[in-house]
């Protein structure tokens, strides 16, 4: 039935009804930018309904979970579920991505405070809307962090692959062992930065990492720890990690988990990074350029039963 229904969806509009399910393309006014992004509607709601704000990794993530050289899909099969449940979802394009725009495009003034702005515009902007009766953030990788300061009191907050510790922290884990005589001096530099200190980068082969118009941003980012942030969220919280997640290891969840006792960990085996069950450890990255497969199913149930608990 729903590769009939894709192929009918291929001769209407692409803003006009799919199967379930209607979406439509809003902009939502921020500080310097215009938020683009896709609200998802189950077709023929009678009555309020969630509403399901996803927000997007690190790096020049759009709104389905895509960047260059990676291509998941994970949010518009995540927002195309939802709505097969009874919720609705809007998944936008961060800041200076796809659709997203900035009116100034100058990475030294941009901060990571910026990007929770954004979230907590879109959530401002859904806020009055009586066709949603709750609204549930979700945020997946460095989403996690924003999804925490951008929620309301009270509200529901789903984390998906969250660092439970501070980006620098993060940071060195990930390239413990892999610099060779330049570790030292990295590690070093990244003190400094969350000491919000800029740093000098002489080495070209650290510009990436370290180039002076990056640093306000990474000063900016390493002054959150989201272990002690999840502590300040009031509403239910569900925390979710895949056990053969690469870039965010089960341990980042079981920290967020210690740090809010109340909340729901659920560890989903076999999961990665871009929410696929896999057969083998073997097919992980190639996973990360195959839209076709589906997300995990058990990340999917526990979080419409998490959102439409009352």
């Amino acid at each position: 039935m729903y590769k009939i229904c894709l192929l009918f969806l291929a001769l209407w509009p692409v803003h006009l009804m799919a199967h379930g399910f209607d979406e439509s393309e809003i902009e939502i006014p921020s500080k310097g930018v215009k938020i683009s992004g896709t609200l998802t509607i189950p077709a023929h709601a009678h009555s309020a309904m969630p509403l399901v704000i996803l927000i997007a990794g690190s790096g020049p993530t759009d709104r389905d979970c895509n960047q260059e050289g990676a291509k998941t899909d994970a949010f518009k099969k995540m927002a195309h579920q939802f709505a097969m449940n009874g919720i609705a979802t809007f998944r936008y394009d961060k800041r200076g991505v796809g659709k997203s725009q900035m009116e100034v495009k100058d990475e030294a003034s941009l901060r990571f405070d910026h990007i929770v702005d954004d979230a907590k515009a879109v959530r401002t902007f859904f806020e009055p809307d009586t066709r949603f009766k709750n609204i549930t953030m979700i945020g997946h990788s460095e989403g996690s962090l924003v999804g925490m300061l951008a929620s309301n009191t009270g509200s529901k907050y789903v984390s998906i692959a969250g660092p439970g510790y501070d980006a620098a922290k993060v940071l060195k884990g990930q390239l413990k062992g892999k610099l060779g005589a330049l570790e030292e001096p990295v590690m070093l530099k990244l003190d400094s930065l969350t000491q919000g200190m800029s740093v000098e980068c002489p080495a070209p082969q650290l510009m990436t990492l370290f180039r002076p118009s990056v640093q306000p941003y990474l000063i900016s980012w390493f002054k959150y720890d989201p272990s002690k942030e999840i502590k300040k969220l009031s509403g239910p919280v569900l925390i979710i990690n895949g056990d053969w997640d690469l870039q965010v290891k089960v341990d980042q969840a079981q920290q967020l988990a210690k740090a809010k006792s109340d909340a729901q960990l659920l560890v989903v085996e076999k999961m990665n990074h871009v929410l696929v069950e896999l057969n083998a450890e073997g097919d992980n990255m190639a996973s990360y350029n195959k839209p076709e497969l589906p997300i995990s199913k058990k990340m999917m149930d526990a979080m419409i039963l998490f959102i439409i608990k009352s």
